[in-house]
C-alpha cells in the first residue's frame, strides 16, 4: 500500500464505489415476473432486457470515460457518474409501459458506464502489489454484497409493489456521500498516452474475449431465474430473490478470501471457478428441488468471485498503469456487452434447437462451460508441458 492510503475511511470510500455496478443490473431481477404480469401481451426477451438495455448503453459511455480521466478529475466523473446512476435507477417507477422503462433504464446504464472502469482503476492508484489483488478481490465482495442487499430490498419491496423496488437504486447516496466528502483525487500518474493499437495487444484481446463469453454465461441465471421459478411454481418473487441474494452472498464470502485462494489455487485458479459454474448450471438445468437449485447458486456465486477479478487482474498486467484505466473500461465494456448479448443468444439457441424449455438457458451455459473447461484443460497441460 502506497503512503497516503492509510486511512480506513478511504478504503470505505473506494469499496463503496463497487456496492453500485452488479446492483444496477440484479436489483430488479425479482420483479421481472409481476413487470410481465403488468405489461400483458410483452415479449418476454424485452421484459429480460430490463436488466440488459443498461448494458449496452454502458459500453459507449465506458469507453468515453476510460478517455476522460485524462482531462477531468476521477472524481468528478464519479459523481456525474453516481448521479446518473440515481436518476436511472428511480425514473422506472413513473413508467406506463415498457418502453418509457427501457428508456429510463438506459441513464442507468450511463451511470454505470462513468463508474464501472474508475471502480476499479482508483484501487491500482492507491495500491499496488499483493495489497492491490487483495483489493481487487474486496471490491469483488463488495460488490456482490451490495447486488445481495439490493435483491432482498428489493424484493421486499415487490411484495408491496414492482414500481417500488426501483426505490432500491435510492442506496447510491452512500457512496455519492463518500466519494465528495472522503475519497481524495488519485494521484495523477503521467506517461507517454499510445495509439489504441499499441495498447490492445493479444493478451489483452484474450482477457476481452473471455470477459464476454464469462458475461454471456452468467448472465442466463438473473435473467432467467425469476421467470423460471414463476413457471415451475417453486416460489414467489422473494424465492427469486433470495436465490440471487444468496449468489451475490457466495461471491461475497469467496471475494474477502480471494487473495488466499488464488494463491493455493494458482494456475487452476479460473479453471476452478469455470468448473464451479458448470456444477452451478448443470444442476439448475436437471433439478426440481429447491435445496439442490440453492446449492446451484452457491457454485455460481463462488465461481463469479474468482473469474470476475482474476480477469480485472489479468487487464491490468498487460497495460502501462497509466491505461488501466482505459484498459479496465474496455474489459468492463465487453462484461456488459456479455450481460446485453445474453438473452438474445439464448433465445437463438432456442429458435435453432426449437426448445422452449424454461431450463433451457441453463442447459446452454451448462454447455459453454464445457467447453471453456477442456480448452483451459488443454492450455494447462500445454504450459506446463512449455514449462517442463
Amino acid at each position: 500500500m502506497k503512503d497516503n492510503t492509510n486511512s480506513k475511511l478511504l478504503k470505505i470510500s473506494i469499496l463503496s464505489i463497487s456496492l453500485l455496478p452488479i446492483m444496477a443490473a440484479t436489483a430488479v431481477a425479482p420483479i421481472l415476473g409481476s413487470i410481465g404480469d403488468t405489461f400483458i401481451n410483452t415479449n418476454p426477451t424485452l421484459i429480460k432486457m430490463i436488466l440488459t438495455i443498461p448494458a449496452i448503453v454502458t459500453i459507449p459511455v465506458s469507453l468515453l470515460s476510460g478517455k476522460l480521466v485524462s482531462i477531468l478529475k476521477k472524481r468528478h466523473i464519479l459523481i456525474a457518474g453516481i448521479l446518473f446512476y440515481w436518476l436511472g435507477g428511480f425514473l422506472p417507477y413513473f413508467s406506463n409501459n415498457i418502453y418509457s422503462l427501457l428508456f429510463y433504464r438506459g441513464f442507468l446504464g450511463v451511470g454505470v458506464g462513468l463508474i464501472l472502469p474508475l471502480s476499479t482503476s482508483i484501487i491500482t492508484d492507491f495500491f499496488d502489489g499483493d495489497e492491490r489483488k487483495k483489493m481487487i478481490g474486496l471490491s469483488s465482495a463488495w460488490n456482490n454484497i451490495g447486488g445481495a442487499a439490493a435483491v432482498l430490498l428489493s424484493g421486499i419491496l415487490g411484495r408491496l409493489s414492482w414500481r417500488y423496488s426501483f426505490g432500491t437504486y435510492l442506496i447510491a447516496a452512500f457512496p455519492l456521500i463518500m466519494v465528495i466528502f472522503v475519497l481524495p483525487e488519485p494521484p495523477k500518474i503521467e506517461g507517454k498516452r499510445k495509439n489504441l493499437k499499441d495498447i490492445v495487444s493479444k493478451s489483452l484481446i484474450t482477457v476481452f474475449m473471455k470477459m464476454l463469453l464469462f458475461y454471456m454465461i452468467f448472465y442466463v441465471l438473473p435473467t432467467n431465474i425469476s421467470l423460471f421459478i414463476k413457471n415451475e411454481n417453486l416460489g414467489s418473487t422473494n424465492t427469486a430473490a433470495l436465490f440471487i441474494a444468496s449468489t451475490s452472498f457466495m461471491s461475497f464470502v469467496t471475494g474477502l478470501y480471494f487473495s488466499k485462494i488464488i494463491l493455493s489455487l494458482k494456475i487452476y485458479s479460473e479453471l476452478s471457478g469455470w468448473l464451479a459454474m458448470f456444477l452451478g448450471f448443470l444442476v439448475l438445468s436437471t433439478s426440481h428441488s429447491i435445496i439442490f437449485l440453492f446449492i446451484a447458486v452457491l457454485f455460481i456465486g463462488f465461481a463469479f468471485a474468482i473469474i470476475f477479478p482474476l480477469f480485472l487482474i489479468d487487464a491490468t498486467k498487460c497495460v502501462p498503469q497509466y491505461e488501466s484505466t482505459f484498459a479496465l473500461s474496455i474489459v468492463g465494456s465487453f462484461a456488459l456487452l456479455g450481460q446485453f448479448l445474453s438473452p438474445l443468444v439464448v433465445n437463438a439457441a432456442g429458435k435453432i434447437t426449437g426448445t422452449s424449455s424454461v431450463r433451457l438457458p441453463f442447459q446452454f451455459s451448462a454447455t459453454a462451460c464445457i467447453i471453456v473447461i477442456v480448452i483451459l484443460f488443454l492450455s494447462n497441460i500445454r504450459h506446463r508441458a512449455i514449462d517442463s
